[in-house]
């Protein structure tokens, strides 16, 4: 890992909110050049790419401060599917609505969802990190 995605990294560990836009995270690194902000946008990709950071929504926040949970997908031949921690916490119901095209065996990043009608824990995948 090169100094400046380390560097990266510590600002996103380190700033007070957990996602923030390229400008903001630009403004920490006191990078104020194309160069510096050409070079800070090429990292980013490569931390999203790793699986280190995610981006959403036109912020970046680091896997472990976004509130989001790292897994695969387990479909079910009825329309529904399972999510499977890497972490080995328990399975988390997926409903078919909220599948738009999510794969079997795909590496996601998922929000927790309230249950419909009262059942069990659910999930929505916000990023597909790969396919399976």
């Amino acid at each position: 890992m090169s100094d400046l995605t380390l560097k990266i990294k510590n600002e996103l560990e380190n700033l007070g909110e957990a996602w923030v836009s390229e400008k903001t995270l630009a403004k920490h690194c006191d990078f104020s050049g194309k160069f510096e902000k050409d070079a800070l946008a090429s990292a980013l990709k490569l931390l999203v790419k790793s699986g280190d950071v995610v981006f959403c929504d036109g912020k970046y926040a680091l896997v472990s401060r976004s509130g989001l949970i790292k897994g695969k997908i387990k479909r079910h031949e009825k329309g529904f599917a399972f999510f499977i921690p890497e972490d080995g916490g328990r399975d988390l119901f997926v409903p078919p609505k909220r599948l738009n095209g999510i794969y079997q065996g795909d590496e996601v990043l998922v929000r927790r969802m309230p249950p419909d009608m009262g059942k069990g824990d659910e999930c929505e995948p916000v990023i597909v990190l790969s396919r399976g």
